[in-house]
């Protein structure tokens, strides 16, 4: 009978521990707060608030760009020119190239030419838009192309004096862009390329 009993004891000791166990493993379950996935953020860049500046280029036009940018040229070709203008600070380069017409390629065909360039990101843009500017004193006239939605080259420009030149740009990323998480650096781009065109002078 003492057997008994201590076994019985046992048993009960045993099947009150299984009991605080489960316990305790209930309590820990019900105290864990519930995790929930957060959205991707995008990265924060704040203006670069430059000066501006000549740039330091052989092309027979000047004008001013940010003092935090810098120009690669190539000003070898008789009638085709070009300059890459790079912004390090916001990892993006607006490439640019002057051309001039000439007896195989008028004016209204290298115009006609850049606007099937522009159009052709038509397939990604969810609109396209074009601003125009006019210089009539200084016989310049330029347009400015924005195109919103996930594409290549966000902005693109042309200026002309409609008989001689056309000198256009088009703003590339070096890396892959989402449109709604560029918003900012391309208002502060778009500034740089108003001025760009404000500032533009042709050097016969």
């Amino acid at each position: 009978m003492k057997i008994k009993k201590s076994n019985k004891k046992k048993h009960y000791i045993y099947s009150l521990w299984i009991l605080s166990l489960i316990l305790i493993c209930i309590t820990l379950i019900s105290c864990r707060q519930e995790v929930t996935p957060k959205p991707n953020a995008f990265f924060r860049i704040d203006p670069d608030t430059s000066s501006y500046q000549s740039i330091n280029s052989n092309l027979p036009v000047s004008f001013e760009i940010a003092a935090s940018a810098y120009t690669v040229n190539d000003t070898n070709h008789i009638l085709n020119k070009w300059v890459n203008i790079i912004y390090p600070y916001y990892h993006a380069t607006l490439y640019c190239s002057y051309h001039l017409a000439n007896k195989l390629q008028n004016i209204y065909q290298l115009l006609d030419e850049n606007k099937s360039l522009v159009y052709q990101h038509s397939i990604k843009a969810e609109q396209i838009t074009a601003q125009n500017y006019t210089d009539s004193i200084n016989n310049i006239y330029a347009t400015l192309y924005q195109l919103q939605g996930n594409t290549a080259t966000p902005i693109q420009f042309t200026i002309t004096d409609s008989s001689k030149y056309l000198f256009r740009g088009a703003l590339y990323f070096d890396f892959p862009i989402r449109n709604d998480s560029i918003a900012p650096v391309l208002g502060y781009l778009k500034s740089d390329i108003i001025h760009l065109i404000e500032t533009f002078k042709i050097h016969n």
